[in-house]
């Protein structure tokens, strides 16, 4: 044997194996920065870091409530009411965002009541992990769509018929219209609440630069949001050089492709699992170029 070599000696000779386990990994020696809010970023950073990477959580995006908290809270005695006598009209609560989720359960239980002011109304999560918030408030979502956007939300509940049925839409203050637009042409009466916005952390900018000159390999997005938000955290600066954009769905890549950035991984799962198995692929690939990886079955853990 030449030299470089390196002699290992004792107990930590037994852990070889282990060692060739972790490097096999197939994010191994990736930097991968995760740009969502921290209340919902841990579960990714943990899922990146198992496959491999060192995944580096700095959010670029932090939930603001906006309007007056009594609309909420009225909306949400509202609920209550119509629990006890229910009215002639289908009901429908759409949830388009965990954030939302838990604002609305926190409105419910300041008012003092509990899940059974959703008595009598159909549940809806535009996609799993939205569905998951709504269990953790002993909700169960009675529709989640089979594609996670809003345009599928609107064909699942259309199908399922929604002409006259009443329908309430608490929601970001920026999100898209395309939902209640289509139920309302479609004949349901919509309300939209909207009851958050996402503003761009205290010091967030700061520390991004930091990292970016630290060197990054990728650049997790989880919603247009995370792509606004990030632009304006580098204040005109380049995307970083040898970065590649990793986006959760088509509707987020399409904003991050309109602020120039080099989108190489898109899941086709709309979930932060299959973000994960789409940035496995395109690296296990050995992929630099921005052709995009669509792969989106969520890669096993080790």
């Amino acid at each position: 044997m030449g030299a470089p070599m390196v002699t290992v000696i004792g107990r930590v000779a037994a852990l070889g194996g282990r060692l060739q386990s972790i490097g096999r990994r197939p994010l191994a020696g990736r930097r991968i920065l995760v740009t969502r809010a921290r209340a919902q970023a841990s579960g990714f950073v943990e899922r990146l870091r198992r496959l491999g990477a060192d995944a580096v959580e700095l959010p670029v995006i932090a939930v603001e409530p906006v309007g007056e908290r009594r609309a909420l809270e009225d909306a949400a005695r509202r609920l209550g009411a119509e629990a006890a006598s229910p009215p002639a009209a289908a009901r429908h609560a759409v949830f388009t965002s965990a954030n939302a989720v838990r604002l609305v359960w926190d409105a419910i239980r300041a008012v003092g009541l509990d899940a059974r002011a959703f008595a009598g109304v159909r549940l809806v999560a535009i996609g799993p992990e939205t569905a998951a918030a709504l269990m953790e408030c002993g909700l169960a979502a009675d529709l989640v769509p089979a594609e996670y956007i809003a345009e599928a939300v609107a064909e699942a509940m259309i199908a399922g018929g929604v002409a006259g049925a009443r329908v309430w839409l608490p929601r970001a203050a920026a999100a898209r219209d395309v939902l209640p637009a289509r139920l309302r042409e479609a004949g349901a009466e919509v309300e939209v609440l909207p009851i958050y916005r996402t503003v761009l952390p205290e010091g967030a900018a700061d520390r991004l630069r930091a990292e970016l000159g630290r060197g990054v390999d990728a650049v997790t997005f989880t919603s247009s949001s995370t792509v606004a938000h990030f632009a304006e955290a580098l204040a005109g600066a380049p995307f970083p050089p040898g970065a590649i954009a990793a986006c959760i769905g088509p509707v987020t890549a399409r904003s991050a492709r309109e602020a120039g950035y080099p989108v190489a991984v898109v899941a086709t799962e709309y979930t932060t699992a299959g973000l994960a198995a789409a940035l496995s692929a395109h690296f296990l690939r050995g992929e630099t170029s921005p052709a995009p990886t669509t792969l989106g079955t969520p890669a096993p853990l080790p």
